[in-house]
């Protein structure tokens, strides 16, 4: 969990600085609506981690994400990542 707080402070050492947009005190609420939220089985990894990605349906990041990316122990619970993931969708062409 000690990981995932690091997603609420800015390190301008990363390519991409985003950073949750939500309160510190609220980000346990965020990875718990994240977890009502996520469909499937997820990805099982090589390394035994189980991945979702899943659309927050709302912008959750400081870079407009609308998704979070998270990372279980397959078999568990325990969260070993999350993080702000920005999903570019293709821009819809307008009807004449």
């Amino acid at each position: 969990m000690k990981y995932v707080l690091n997603h609420l402070v800015p390190n301008p050492n990363k390519a991409t600085p985003s950073i949750f947009k939500v309160d510190r005190t609220k980000l346990i609420d965020l990875l718990d609506d994240a977890w009502t939220k996520k469909v499937g089985p997820g990805v099982l990894q090589p390394n035994g981690n189980r991945v979702w990605t899943v659309d927050m349906g709302r912008v959750i990041g400081t870079m407009s994400e609308r998704h979070i990316q998270l990372v279980i122990k397959h078999g568990m619970t325990n969260v070993i990542s999350s993080f702000q993931k920005l999903i570019r969708t293709p821009k819809m062409k307008e009807c004449p």
